[in-house]
């Protein structure tokens, strides 16, 4: 009985410290590799936003309605593929954004669940391929809607 009860515990151990480091493992860069993302705190999106720029949020149109950044369009960033890649080097092919929605006159702050969702990172690395006129008007709050909520910034709850 001590052996199962023993062997139990060590499986249990083991299936957490995966989980962990898988988690871990798929958390959106601190300092992405590519310098052209530039990544700012929900503090310097709102600095942002109070001089013109536009908030983009890339979730799910249900989470959208649920609650937002006050005053942020959504432009939502499909992955095609259930599990496409959690990574810096992602394959744009498995996903779909509509770039072309985004205003090219405006300062862009992106943003989607925090540090875990990467939909806001490929958003940013997307248009940096595909819309290079606005690489100087691009930002990623990394932290996302977690952040600017902790940051005791204003949503739209619906």
């Amino acid at each position: 009985m001590t052996k199962i009860i023993s062997f139990s515990a060590v499986s249990v151990f083991g299936l957490l410290f995966t989980m962990i480091s898988y988690a871990k493992k798929t958390e959106t860069p601190m300092k992405p590799s590519n310098p052209d993302v530039r990544r700012v705190t929900a503090k310097e999106a709102d600095d942002l936003l109070k001089g013109g720029a536009v908030m983009v949020d890339v979730r799910k149109k249900i989470e959208f309605s649920e609650e937002h950044i006050k005053g942020a369009i959504h432009v939502p960033y499909k992955e095609k593929k259930k599990f496409s890649a959690k990574s810096e080097t992602f394959d744009m092919s498995k996903d779909k954004f509509p770039h072309e929605k985004l205003p090219s006159d405006k300062k862009l702050v992106f943003y989607c669940n925090g540090p875990t969702c990467w939909k806001s990172f490929k958003a940013v690395v997307w248009t940096l391929k595909n819309r290079p006129e606005l690489k100087q008007n691009l930002w990623w709050l990394r932290g996302g809607i977690p952040e600017w909520k902790q940051s005791k910034l204003a949503t739209s709850l619906n």
